[in-house]
């Protein structure tokens, strides 16, 4: 829905989102990447016009950054995660309905595959 409906104002955030998240991955730091990709979520969200699907997307993309801050393991897929950002983004600006369609859908086990359930954090009061 964003490919038909995302206005330019939605297409400056979402570059402006993808250029942050690069530069994270740049210096190496993908973690700070994070508040970057969710607001680049958020901005595709948005550009669908569609106020129920914001609505509840908001809070899966909320969750899903909650879970990934705490049990990514991005380092080994950084670039995978970028590339198909910057593809989505592209499709968004060609007005590709099908291709978009068809990026979000292989976008979701990417990022499955960076989290780690398995990792184990020590508390401090």
């Amino acid at each position: 829905m964003a490919a038909i409906h995302a206005t330019p104002k939605h297409l400056r955030m979402m570059a402006e989102m993808l250029e942050k998240e690069k530069e994270c991955y740049e210096r190496h730091e993908p973690h700070k990447a994070l508040p970057f990709i969710e607001q680049f979520h958020m901005s595709i969200i948005e550009a669908s016009g569609n106020p129920y699907l914001i609505e509840c997307l908001r809070k899966i993309i909320s969750l899903t950054h909650i879970i990934l801050t705490f049990y990514d393991v991005s380092d080994t897929h950084s670039c995978d995660v970028y590339e198909e950002h910057e593809a989505l983004y592209k499709a968004i600006c060609n007005r590709d309905y099908n291709r978009a369609t068809q990026l979000s859908h292989l976008h979701i086990p990417s990022i499955i595959r960076d989290i780690d359930f398995t990792k184990k954090f020590n508390r401090s009061l």
